[in-house]
């Protein structure tokens, strides 16, 4: 009995100080800034009377028969800049106050978050001891009420200390270098068991043109995805869940994309009169939405404030009882370039892939280094590389000779006002790429001069500069090339000559038959589900006929399912049809 009296008497206590705490949030005191909006409206009125009167003074003032009306003029002039100059006092006067006001509230706000953590926590542990040692289901079902709605409470102090941080200027977005795959990875296992038991499909799609690693705020954005995960789960009965992650558009030229996360479920939906409410804290909802509007409110709008912050925005597409599409838009993300520093490039790769015709290529970098290794991974191809390391002497061979493309120092590419950059759009047609230790976000290119396709950073990564050297000297084939090329983990336990033919035949008869239809599922739906059978079928089928290497291949496969990891599972899903046609040459 003392048990249930200290929760009872620590639900009441967070009670009055949340509704005190809320209050206060609802009811923010507007009259400081409503008294500097009358007084500035007052400044433009005496300013409009000023140059009235000013205007009176100049045309009298050829007539010196006005003279004392003129300085009646003037003097009724220097009584309203006075009176201009004390409205601006007492402006200042009054933002000085508006600034106490806010610095009053967040001390407030810092000290009210511990008051109310404090009979919060206690809740949550009392309710917890009386879930597991109350045996009668009704009062244990009370206890686990009680535990939830604690865990609800926080969640939503944590919301409005977010809010009002916001409001206060005082949240800063802090970015750092995030790989995109595992993000998403380590973001959606957490709701994968919720999913699976409310039996919904999950679906993920990721854009192939998505970067590894790009520059965000990991947290916030999470914080983000997580919250539209959670409603899409919380407001759907029955279907699916579909994430998607697209590239929007790209700004080669300052290593920038425009990217959106949507979460879309086919859940009860929202009307269109509560598809603005939901993103407004203290709005109510509409009668009779009840179940579409509930449990929506902070979190989202505390969402969309924090994507703004990012220079962003949330969006929402809905209608009631066909589902939501709620995107994520974030704009100007830099793209982590990828360097050799501390990182040794195992892939192997063949640069006489690139161009087997002949190209020429231009190096400008006054680091000797980084000449060298660009002439290094050339030298056994049908490319000439030039180095030069001042800009001088590369202009007087562009103007002699024909040079495809264009590595160039960044530093030396915009230096004085992009003057080199200028003078190389006038001598040379050739593609250009900048070699940088720097972010090309912060780089600014005159728009007169070069535009760069492309950024290598500096200590140069090999690979890299296959794959960049690559995508502008092969245009259209260096898809392929680079699939052949790249060595897969798959392709490092391929033992063709080791299967046996008649097996090999029977596993191709079977394959058609079995597999065709899920594996055209699998790779055009990118339904985790539907690429999990196709792999559990590949296997079962691989291991009845003998075929090694293919028994390699979807336990590989099925790990990767495992493990979300979604670029993988992408690239060994089209690397597919190429083993099958591989199979086929073989038998004949």
């Amino acid at each position: 009995m003392d048990l249930e009296y200290t929760v009872i008497l620590s639900i009441v206590e967070a009670f009055i100080i949340l509704v005190l705490f809320f209050l206060l949030l609802k009811n923010p005191k507007k009259a400081d800034v409503q008294e500097v909006e009358k007084l500035q409206n007052k400044i433009k009125a005496l300013k409009d009377k000023l140059i009235e009167k000013e205007q009176m003074i100049e045309n009298l003032s050829t007539k010196t028969s006005q003279t004392s009306f003129i300085s009646a003029e003037i003097k009724k002039r220097e009584i309203l800049e006075e009176k201009i100059e004390k409205l601006y006092r007492i402006i200042e006067d009054t933002k000085d106050i508006a600034r106490d006001a806010t610095m009053m509230k967040s001390d407030f706000l810092s000290n009210i978050r511990h008051e109310i953590r404090t009979p919060l926590n206690s809740i949550l542990v009392f309710a917890q001891m009386l879930h597991k040692e109350i045996t009668d289901k009704r009062l244990r079902s009370f206890a686990n009420d009680i535990l939830t709605s604690g865990s609800k409470l926080l969640v939503m102090l944590d919301n409005i200390i977010e809010l009002s941080k916001i409001k206060s200027d005082s949240l800063k977005i802090k970015e750092s270098a995030v790989d995109i795959e595992e993000f998403f990875k380590s973001n959606i296992q957490v709701f994968e068991q919720d999913i699976a038991k409310k039996g919904l499909t999950l679906k993920v799609e990721i854009d192939k043109d998505i970067p590894k690693s790009l520059m965000i705020d990991q947290v916030r954005v999470g914080d983000i995805l997580n919250n539209l995960l959670s409603n899409a789960i919380n407001f759907t009965q029955k279907g699916y869940i579909k994430i998607t992650l697209k590239v929007d558009n790209v700004n080669v030229v300052n290593n920038l994309v425009d990217i959106s996360i949507s979460v879309e479920d086919s859940g009860v939906g929202i009307s269109k009169a509560n598809q603005v409410k939901i993103f407004e804290i203290f709005e109510t909802k509409e009668d009779g939405d009840e179940v579409e509007y509930q449990g929506r409110g902070v979190e989202l709008s505390v969402n969309r404030k924090l994507a703004q912050l990012m220079n962003g925005d949330l969006e929402v597409k809905s209608e009631l009882s066909k589902g939501s599409v709620f995107t994520l838009k974030l704009r100007d993300i830099e793209v982590v370039l990828s360097n050799a520093d501390g990182i040794s490039d195992k892939t192997k790769v063949d640069f006489s892939l690139i161009r087997p015709e002949g190209a020429t290529i231009l190096v400008i970098d006054d680091s000797s280094e980084n000449c060298e290794i660009v002439k290094e991974c050339f030298s056994r191809t049908n490319i000439e590389v030039l180095t030069f390391d001042n800009s001088r002497d590369a202009f007087g061979v562009l103007k002699k000779q024909k040079v495809d493309l264009i590595f160039i120092d960044i530093d030396i590419l915009t230096v004085d006002d992009g003057a080199v950059s200028k003078v190389l759009k006038t001598v040379s047609r050739a593609f250009v790429v900048t070699l940088t230790d720097k972010r090309v976000k912060d780089v600014v290119f005159v728009d007169s001069g070069v535009k760069p396709v492309g950024h290598l950073k500096k200590p140069i990564s090999k690979l890299e500069l296959f794959k960049v050297t690559l995508k502008i000297l092969n245009a259209k084939e260096s898809s392929s090339l680079v699939k052949k090329e790249i060595i897969h983990e798959v392709e490092k336990n391929s033992s063709l000559d080791a299967f046996d033919l008649q097996d090999l035949k029977s596993f191709l008869k079977a394959q058609d038959v079995i597999l065709t239809k899920l594996y055209k599922e699998a790779i055009s739906t990118n339904d985790l589900n539907a690429i999990k059978v196709f792999s559990t079928s590949l296997l079962e089928l691989s291991l009845k006929h003998r075929v090694q290497d293919m028994v390699e291949y979807s336990k590989i496969l099925l790990k990767k399912v495992d493990s979300f990891e979604i670029n993988d599972i992408n690239e060994m899903l089209n690397n597919y049809k190429f083993k099958i046609e591989e199979f086929e040459r073989k038998i004949r």
